[in-house]
């Protein structure tokens, strides 16, 4: 896929795979939409790459309901990785229920609330 003027979003944005990922895009000619929850590493890989930064944190459902409209305003999207995403490293029986909710709120809704939201 040609990148070149194309617009990616990627979550999970401020460091590890989607920090590379958003250089990669950037470097190949994309403009990138940053998002993660992390402001200041985002605002800094922003002003390295010449992307922009769109804090959200992506476990509160309105943060993901109100994200794409904020990207969008903007300019249209053309490629969205959903690549944020939460991990526990404790035994699956010593995780608090209520952090259950938290991951599957980042790992499951959040990518199909996004994919849903970036389709029309």
């Amino acid at each position: 896929m040609e990148l070149r003027g194309k617009r990616a979003v990627v979550t999970g944005a401020s460091r590890g795979i989607g920090e590379e990922l958003a250089r990669q895009l950037a470097a190949r000619g994309a403009n990138v939409a940053l998002v993660a929850r992390s402001v200041e590493p985002l605002e800094k890989l922003a002003a390295d790459i010449g992307g922009r930064a769109y804090p959200a944190d992506l476990m509160e459902r309105s943060a993901r309901d109100a994200l794409i409209g904020r990207i969008e305003a903007d300019g249209p999207i053309d490629v969205l990785v959903n690549n944020a995403g939460l991990l526990d490293t404790v035994a699956f029986n010593a995780i608090d229920p209520s952090d259950i909710d938290g991951i599957i709120d980042v790992n499951l809704h959040a990518p199909i609330q996004l994919a849903r939201a970036t389709l029309p």
